[in-house]
């Protein structure tokens, strides 16, 4: 029974998603698009945060929020033991290069088309279709800094805790079970094309790789939030700036 209500909250989601991504894409009022943002916000929390929290408890394993479950022991088994120092320093790197690596192609770009005398344009440089979700003024940023930080809590509690537990108890395998729980995380991103299903399941098993390497659900959290305000909101600032920087050149 438990299984069949996640397989819906998650169908919902998969179903909904789209829909409220064009409506994202038709809407020029700003009000419209923070009704979207808060919908996203309060749905995830509601179906992936406390969701999370009601099916550990109802299954007795509400221990896991503070210790990684005994059924993932098959898959920590497997991953390569690195030191502490190394893994964080291969997280930080990671995390700068996504900040950094995106605004110099900006920058370069932007020297190269005033050089040739033409209007500067900064390239994008996602993997997955979701300009529109990119804010338009402080009222939005405001709603997407709030969105990215629930998602990183809620998304990770779901997809990188209690489903792939759920699915351990039901297969009885924890690669499997991490394996359809990034796949789904995947497709909740339908929205976002075949790219980004792909790219978002990718991350999610780095995000699985970050939680069993280092045996603290929040890691995850906190670089899945990171990653999407970087995405919503420091990329395009850094951005802005090397535009600017440009036009004064």
């Amino acid at each position: 029974m438990l299984a069949g209500l996640v397989l819906a909250a998650i169908a919902y989601d998969v179903l909904q998603g789209p829909r409220d991504y064009r409506k994202l894409v038709a809407s020029a009022e700003t009000a419209d698009r923070q009704k979207v943002f808060r919908k996203w916000t309060w749905q995830s929390l509601e179906i992936y945060g406390l969701g999370s929290l009601a099916g550990l408890w109802l299954i007795g394993r509400l221990d896991a929020l503070g210790t990684v479950p005994a059924e993932f022991s098959g898959v920590m088994a497997v991953l390569p033991v690195a030191a502490d120092d190394f893994l964080v320093g291969l997280l930080l790197s990671a995390l700068g290069v996504g900040v950094v690596l995106p605004v110099a192609i900006s920058f370069i770009a932007i020297r190269k088309a005033r050089a040739r005398g033409e209007a500067p344009q900064s390239p994008e440089v996602a993997l997955g279709e979701f300009a529109a979700l990119m804010p338009r003024n402080a009222a939005e940023r405001r709603c997407a800094l709030w969105l990215s930080i629930n998602a990183g809590i809620c998304e990770e509690l779901y997809f990188r805790l209690f489903v792939p537990l759920l699915l351990c108890i039901l297969l009885g395998n924890a690669i499997a079970a991490f394996l359809v729980a990034a796949v789904v995380f995947g497709v909740t991103h339908a929205y976002q094309g075949w790219i980004g299903i792909v790219a978002t399941a990718v991350v999610a098993l780095v995000m699985t790789a970050l939680y069993l390497g280092t045996g603290q659900l929040w890691v995850p959290m906190a670089v899945h939030a990171f990653i999407d305000i970087n995405t919503l909101l420091i990329r395009p600032a850094l951005m802005a700036l090397a535009e600017g920087q440009g036009a004064a050149r």
